[in-house]
């Protein structure tokens, strides 16, 4: 990160570099967090990205959110122009931290950081253009179904493990071998024209991307089921993808399976509807 860019703290703006160890040490404790995608310095459905943040606070917590969506509306908006972002899509991550301010304070509402990440590729959601490889890894400690530093930090462990042993992405199993996304990211199944995942209640992460591909599948009249996806099942499907902020990321081969080639009929077709799903 260069050290002129300006991140915002509890709703000022100002250089990564006179915020101090502080505030950013704090992105080694505990905090909860939406990686959020912008088009035109506004966020994609920040209703749903908040409802997630606000309940992980709730939950875990007993916190609320320490800002309005119109409040983080104009942040968002300042800190993309003051950054010299242009107006294509880019990733904007947000962190809270609940209990302790950054003086150790006790305090009701958790403390709040935003910074700019990634220019995405594309304007708007897609299908990724490489399709990846996968291989499943255990998760058994991270408390499921939350966007938290513990989920973040298992995700980039899994990934990484992955990439060590000549694969792309790794999915996620929990210790009873059912299949609850991609870190914090949902992973679908295709079968015979019907889509698959494993529900919320059963450990799967809830995400705008999960809301938003279930809305776009709906609103084309194709079928979802939410079942606890077992490992073993997915070498019997047609079809695996997975999402991130930029839109879909078909599975083309995952290990174990005898070197099958998934197709990616129902990513390419959901992937050019993303844009014109709604969520409520």
């Amino acid at each position: 990160m260069e050290t002129s860019e300006l991140i915002c703290i509890n709703g000022r703006l100002l250089p990564i570099a006179e915020s101090g160890p502080p505030i950013l040490g704090q992105l080694t404790g505990n905090y909860v967090y939406q990686h959020i995608h912008t088009l035109d310095h506004r966020p994609l459905h920040i209703r749903a990205h908040l409802d997630i943040a606000g309940k992980a606070l709730a939950d875990l917590y007993g916190q609320k959110l320490p800002f309005t969506q119109d409040d983080l509306l104009l942040t968002l908006a300042r800190l993309l122009a003051a950054n010299r972002r242009s107006r294509h899509s880019h990733t904007v991550g947000l962190y809270l931290f609940p209990y302790e301010s950054a003086t150790g304070d006790q305090q009701d509402r958790p403390d709040y950081l935003i910074r700019c990440h990634r220019t995405l590729l594309y304007r708007g959601y897609t299908l990724w253009h490489t399709r990846m490889s996968a291989t499943v890894a255990t998760d058994e400690h991270t408390p499921p179904g939350y966007p938290t530093d513990a989920a973040l930090m298992t995700a980039r462990f899994c990934r990484q493990n992955a990439r060590r042993h000549g694969f792309d992405l790794a999915i996620h199993e929990n210790g009873a071998g059912i299949v609850t996304g991609m870190g914090d990211a949902p992973v679908f199944c295709v079968k015979d024209r019907t889509l698959y995942t494993t529900p919320l209640a059963a450990g799967a992460p809830d995400s705008v991307m999960r809301r938003l591909i279930c809305a776009a599948a709906v609103r084309c009249h194709l079928e979802v089921r939410e079942i606890a996806i077992r490992t073993e099942w997915l070498g019997d499907c047609d079809e695996i993808f997975t999402a991130d902020t930029q839109g879909l990321i078909s599975i083309a081969s995952l290990a174990g399976t005898n070197s099958k080639v998934y197709f990616s009929l129902m990513a390419d077709y959901l992937g050019e509807r993303l844009n014109d799903a709604e969520l409520s």
